[in-house]
């Protein structure tokens, strides 16, 4: 029995892409979770799911929610709406997950803490000085540049990738609430982004960090691993011997299936994963034959 009650969940919107990953993110926690592979899962969309992609959903006991859109200009902006949910109320911790992400070992250190867990970003997509303003503007003590990126490796005050975040469920409406506040100041004054605006969700995110005063642990990059995007500097010998507990991909093929990876721990991930999807499709296949036999 996993020590936690915990909840994972992912923000699609109506292109059969991402809600493609969205289940091939789910059947690797089903099949590769360990212990929270049974966990309640939730797809939150903010259009309707393709039938192609609706039976592996059902399949795989997900609960689909349908929520608004934040904003179309930037639709990433939206992934904050599964914090919003009454249900996480219910577990210790929830997982908010980008679509691309997947699961390719039991996440046993994942969870912990009274607050929010994430991996530092991977660059200063959003540099240093515009964080500052920020902080600033929205009347926040300056932050020290204590922090490193993960991949190109730059000091940073607190920015953090948001691709996988963890929050304590007894603070999620709060820390919500305020990154929902912070993202609409952002949306509606993109000026205060110069060239970095496409990263309005992260920048929030940063600010609300700090605007809650909640307690923060930056997460380990096994727990939100860059397998496509990262350099390949990036690839020492030390990180390409770790084995990655989620995977944050960029590259599949039209079936779904995640392309290699420079790193050689990080593919042998990749092919748990490839196979825990190829498995999933060819459950659902047999359901269906037999369906059609009966």
């Amino acid at each position: 029995m996993a020590p936690y009650r915990v909840c994972f969940g992912c923000v699609t919107d109506d292109k059969p892409r991402y809600q493609r990953q969205a289940a091939v993110l789910l059947a690797s926690l089903r099949r590769l979770g360990g212990e929270y592979g049974n966990t309640d899962f939730f797809v939150c969309t903010t259009g309707a799911i393709a039938p192609e992609i609706a039976p592996y959903l059902t399949m795989l006991g997900a609960r689909v929610v349908h929520v608004p859109p934040v904003s179309t200009r930037l639709p990433a902006t939206g992934k904050l709406r599964f914090l919003e949910l009454p249900d996480i109320a219910g577990h210790d911790y929830a997982v908010l997950m980008d679509c691309d992400t997947a699961i390719a070992m039991p996440p046993d250190g994942l969870f912990g803490g009274a607050g929010v867990r994430a991996r530092m970003a991977g660059a200063t997509s959003v540099p240093p000085a515009v964080l500052a303003d920020l902080f600033a503007r929205a009347g926040l003590p300056p932050q020290d540049a204590c922090y490193w990126t993960t991949v190109k490796r730059e000091r940073t005050p607190i920015y953090v990738n948001s691709g996988v975040v963890v929050v304590a469920a007894a603070a999620a409406r709060d820390f919500a609430r305020r990154w929902a506040r912070h993202q609409s100041w952002l949306l509606d004054h993109p000026e205060l982004l110069p060239g970095c605006a496409k990263h309005t969700n992260q920048a929030s995110l940063a600010v609300a960090l700090v605007d809650s005063g909640i307690a923060f642990e930056a997460l380990d990059i096994g727990f939100n691993f860059p397998v496509h995007r990262a350099p390949p500097a990036f690839y020492t010998s030390e990180i390409d011997a770790l084995a990655p507990t989620i995977l944050h991909y960029d590259l599949t093929d039209e079936d779904g299936s995640l392309r290699p990876s420079p790193g050689t721990a990080a593919d042998a991930a990749i092919t748990r994963v490839n196979r825990a999807w190829r498995s999933t499709r060819a459950s659902l296949a047999s359901l269906v034959d037999i369906a059609g036999r009966s």
